[in-house]
């Protein structure tokens, strides 16, 4: 049984006080970064399925 890989997925990062969301998605068999959105800012996903969040949110 073969794991199928996640697409997209998102990664939280924090830098100092503040926060930073980045969406990466499968291009062949890596991954790379499709958005960023910083504290004050908000990514939106609408697939798989619709989501958005300000990464100040986190913490």
């Amino acid at each position: 049984m073969s794991a199928a890989p996640l697409e997209p997925y998102s990664s939280h990062e924090q830098d100092g006080d503040s926060h930073s969301l980045r969406l990466h998605r499968l291009d062949g068999a890596h991954y790379v970064e499709d958005a960023v959105a910083k504290a004050g800012e908000t990514l939106s996903v609408s697939e798989p399925f619709r989501w958005a969040m300000d990464p100040s949110a986190l913490r």
